[in-house]
């Protein structure tokens, strides 16, 4: 949908913001705000505070998704005396005042009376004059692109993992504001619009879910029954294997597979180090995201299998295994195995071990999970003909390679409607287009 522009524009006088629709006010934020409150940081309790009565202090992340989550909370200890002058009201703009540099700046309004929510010291409750502003018109301003940009160049910290946007950073920002009436208008259009949006991305992000989940049911029966449907089956005598194909061999994976454990490379990790270290958070992120380092302790070759084995409780990275397709010079670090093939095709190999439950239900979802040397060794490991493997495996690739062409569209759609979104927003607040014909 195309929208038309205002009959009129004026220079703003602010080069970042352009020009507005003549029939706008250019001013600051200070000078439509009647306060601006930071919250305390008491020593409270890591669950939220559910209870009839219960005291809670936001947590900074309430705000994060741009909807205010009243989930992010912590429970106010009894001993501790709430502040009622600090809890949260309807219309009350809350703003990220500590995050990262992505999120600081980060803004949601309270939809309703929250009586015993308090504020916390990483957020900012700014109330409006409620006959000149609108908080929900300014909570979409501070999202628009030239805001954020500006938020973005006033935050202060020397790391990426929190700064901070201070008080007069907030009050100082040039807003163009028509009416209430427009802005009320101009937030509502844009709540309906991004509303359509969001739900279009909800069903992208539902089928990449779908697409996931297939993905791993098409490896799941292809490592365990293979290609041929109709192959007669046997108990395998393993409980979370069930019946395999009849011809199939179960084996312990040191008859397949060397095992070596990775060594302690944490002294050498430096950015200007000529190796690749491999963490947990490497493998997890199937390589993505990379450290170096100066020394090579334990290599591992191409072909190798190198799989995490020790992960905190519920853990996305345990058992999850990386296949070693170059020469590149890859650093091993402790508590990842290196599973280098032997007798069995490698890469079958990796599709059977990659986080594969006979692996996942060590974990008792309480404490940290190690799994030891000698599990690995005694792994019973479901072993087809060397040529059956080769077969799957290339079947697996073909496959998956579909599947990672399916989500990667989808993501590329998500992304522009995201892009969409955010260029929407950034237009009718800032009055390059006019929305009242289509915003009742």
């Amino acid at each position: 949908m195309s929208f038309p522009r205002y009959p009129n524009y004026k220079d703003s006088g602010v080069e970042w913001l352009g020009v507005v629709p003549a029939h706008w006010e250019v001013k600051k934020v200070k000078h439509l705000a009647r306060s601006i409150e930071q919250g305390w940081s008491p020593q409270c309790e890591g669950f939220p505070a559910e209870g009839e009565g219960e005291w809670g202090v936001l947590k900074v992340g309430c705000v994060n998704g741009g909807t205010f989550d009243p989930v992010e909370n912590k429970l106010l200890p009894p001993e501790l005396e709430p502040i009622p002058a600090l809890t949260i009201v309807c219309g009350d703009l809350l703003i990220s005042r500590a995050n990262t540099r992505e999120l600081v700046g980060s803004a949601a309004v309270a939809d309703r009376d929250y009586p015993s929510l308090m504020l916390c010291d990483k957020l900012y409750r700014v109330r409006f004059d409620p006959e000149l502003c609108s908080s929900r018109f300014v909570c979409r301003y501070l999202r628009s692109t030239g805001v954020r940009g500006q938020i973005e160049l006033g935050a202060t910290g020397a790391s990426a993992s929190m700064v901070n946007i201070g008080q007069s950073a907030i009050m100082e920002l040039v807003i163009a504001t028509p009416s209430l009436a427009e802005q009320t208008a101009i937030a509502e259009f844009l709540d309906r619009e991004t509303g359509k949006i969001d739900e279009l991305v909800a069903e992208q992000r539902r089928l990449m879910e779908l697409l996931k989940e297939k993905r791993q049911a098409v490896i799941s029966h292809a490592v365990t029954h293979g290609l041929n449907p109709a192959a007669p089956l046997k108990p395998s005598g393993i409980e979370w294997l069930g019946d395999v194909p009849a011809h199939w061999q179960v084996m312990r994976l040191c008859l397949l597979a060397d095992f070596e454990s990775g060594m302690a490379h944490e002294p050498f990790v430096d950015d200007n180090g000529k190796y690749i270290y491999v963490s947990a958070r490497f493998i997890s992120t199937g390589g993505e995201s990379r450290k170096f380092c100066t020394q090579n302790l334990s290599p591992a070759k191409k072909n190798d299998v190198l799989m995490v084995m020790s992960d905190l409780p519920n853990g996305r990275a345990l058992a999850k295994a990386f296949f070693v397709c170059d020469d590149g010079p890859y650093a091993v670090n402790q508590r990842v195995a290196i599973i280098r093939a032997t007798t069995a095709n490698p890469r079958y190999l990796y599709y059977f071990l990659d986080r594969n439950p006979g692996f996942l239900m060590h974990d008792d979802g309480m404490n940290q999970t190690h799994l030891w040397n000698d599990l690995f060794t005694k792994f019973p490991t479901l072993v087809p003909p060397y040529a059956e493997q080769q077969q799957i495996a290339e079947f697996i690739d073909a496959q998956t390679a579909m599947f990672d062409t399916l989500t990667a569209e989808a993501q590329r759609a998500i992304d522009l409607l995201q892009e969409r979104r955010t260029a929407l927003i950034s237009a009718a607040v800032t009055g390059q287009i006019d929305v009242l014909g289509v915003a009742a």
